[in-house]
């Protein structure tokens, strides 16, 4: 070691203003937890390297769908597993964001969530950080979002010697009503799915009908994940005035929804607070006469239904907080989202009669009345925990050849094309920003041109002006001149004249002496 001055430290970068590598966080992160040694750990971080990514819609603006994709991506760390979250590309109609966007601050650990992708084809770029690739829960295979999410959940751009998984995926209903071309198109991408879960029952038979593939199935991905980490979003969300409350969380409220909630409040003689979906907020509150809560976080959501007396809701992801925080809740039935969903959990748990219709208000006091019992709920979860846990283990750990098909490979080439138009079209646009400049100096200079001949124009009007008033001035100076000519002409011949006179006055003053009477005469006839 040598010591060295302070001076000259400052020649170094050390103040410099150097960004910080935007993997910085995440590689301190692997390394307190031991996994990989130094070396290989930063070879890892440098490239991008995971052991899964999750596929979905993370960003997306709903509370149920968050927490969905949320309780995936801890529940695979839980398990010991590296993992990044990737979206659909930018193209989507409904496209993502940067980052989840009801969330009071992003919940996934620095470096965690995989950029934004411009196309479906440049979802291919995923391949290159991880081996295996999961397709997230949620209604992510109902056909009215096919189109929306640009066509991406069925995986085709994740390559056929990667291990492709889906964990409680969901066709929202019973039926699936795509058109025969979708039909044909979801046929094939789904041959190169390796391993499907599905969260309802009627997929397991869609899948066997439309696809002639066997799926099995799971719970959804919020029951897998331990129950603290919500608790630990809910500490951040904000505090009620209440310490006893019925909570709602209504997506398509309705007099009928409203009449049940008036009856709770009722009956158990306590305020409420009215939540709904996170867009359309105002269209849904025109639905009924209560006063909704907005601008709901999913940390606000989620400790709104931990911290409430009563819970109701018509909403899946609702139900499923309700079972997981333990409360006394009732489910309205909501077929327009799907019916089979809330029927399969609230199945497995022995509360069937905690769904209700928004036309059965007369049981309502009744069902309100009736205390739930967790021990069996929590016996019944925890055994279906386990085995939606060990399925899901077992497909991550399943091997795969390496092996890409010829879709695969034409793809790729069809990837690089792209990005040859990407680079053509930026080269393009930069070209034309270059003539923008050009085009903008361009006008700058005209307009200066134009206010110099502006200004010429004003110097030449007022030269003439100038010139016109010179003329006139010299011609003023040339009269005065005559004038002044005329007047000398006048003036020598009164000179003359007066002369004349005076000799003609001496002449006389000669020949008669002058009275004082005269001399007065001429004294005035002079001075005239």
């Amino acid at each position: 070691m040598k010591e060295i001055s302070v001076e000259d430290s400052k020649k170094n970068r050390i103040c410099a203003d150097i960004e910080e590598h935007p993997y910085r966080d995440r590689f301190f992160r692997l390394l307190r937890e031991e996994k990989y040694d130094f070396a290989n750990l930063a070879k890892r971080v440098l490239e991008h390297k995971f052991d899964i990514g999750i596929v979905g819609i993370p960003t997306v603006e709903n509370h149920g769908s968050n927490l969905s994709y949320y309780g995936l991506y801890r529940t695979l760390q839980h398990m010991g597993y590296d993992v990044f979250m990737m979206e659909r590309p930018k193209s989507a109609w409904w496209a993502p964001h940067e980052t989840p966007v009801i969330f009071r601050e992003n919940p996934y650990d620095s470096g965690d969530l995989c950029e934004l992708f411009e196309s479906r084809l440049q979802l291919q770029k995923a391949n290159d950080y991880a081996d295996t690739f999961i397709l997230g829960s949620d209604q992510l295979w109902y056909e009215g979002l096919y189109a929306c999410f640009d066509k991406f959940c069925f995986m085709d751009y994740i390559h056929e010697n990667k291990n492709k998984i889906t964990y409680a995926a969901s066709f929202g209903r019973s039926e699936y009503h795509a058109t025969r071309e979708e039909k044909a198109e979801a046929a094939f991408y789904i041959q190169g799915i390796d391993h499907i879960s599905v969260r309802e029952e009627s997929a397991v038979e869609l899948c066997r009908q439309e696809w002639n593939r066997e799926a099995v199935v799971v719970l959804d991905p919020v029951f897998l994940c331990p129950t603290e980490e919500y608790e630990k979003l809910a500490d951040k969300g904000k505090k009620t005035a209440y310490n006893q409350y019925i909570a709602t969380y209504i997506l398509d409220p309705s007099p009928e929804k409203q009449q049940i909630i008036e009856k709770a409040a009722q009956k158990l003689e306590l305020p409420v607070i009215n939540m709904t979906d996170v867009v359309n907020v105002e269209e849904k509150c025109a639905q009924w006469d209560l006063d909704m809560e907005s601008d709901v976080s999913n940390e606000d959501w989620l400790r709104r239904i931990r911290e409430c007396t009563f819970f109701i809701t018509d909403s899946f992801h609702g139900t499923c907080f309700a079972l997981i925080f333990e409360k006394q809740f009732l489910a309205i039935g909501n077929a327009y989202r799907g019916l089979d969903r809330f029927t399969e959990i609230l199945g497995k748990v022995g509360l069937k009669d905690r769904l209700v219709s928004a036309e059965e208000i007369d049981t309502l006091e009744e069902k309100l009345g009736q205390s739930i019992a967790y021990d069996k709920v929590r016996s019944a979860l925890q055994r279906e925990k386990e085995k939606s846990g060990e399925w899901l283990k077992n497909a991550i750990c399943a091997g795969k050849e390496n092996r890409l098909s010829g879709y695969d490979i034409i793809q790729k080439e069809r990837m690089k094309e792209e990005e040859q138009l990407f680079w053509q079209k930026n080269m393009i646009d930069a070209h034309g920003n270059v003539l923008g400049a050009h085009d903008t100096r361009l006008a700058v200079y005209d307009g200066a041109l134009g206010e110099l001949q502006k200004d010429a124009e004003q110097r030449r009007i007022l030269f003439e002006i100038q010139q016109k008033q010179m003329q006139e001035f010299q011609d003023a100076i040339l009269q005065l001149r005559q004038q002044k000519e005329e007047m000398n002409s006048v003036l020598c011949e009164l000179q003359g004249k007066n002369q004349a006179l005076e000799e003609e006055i001496r002449q006389i003053k000669e020949k008669f002496p002058l009275k004082r009477w005269a001399k007065r005469f001429i004294q005035r006839f002079r001075r005239r």
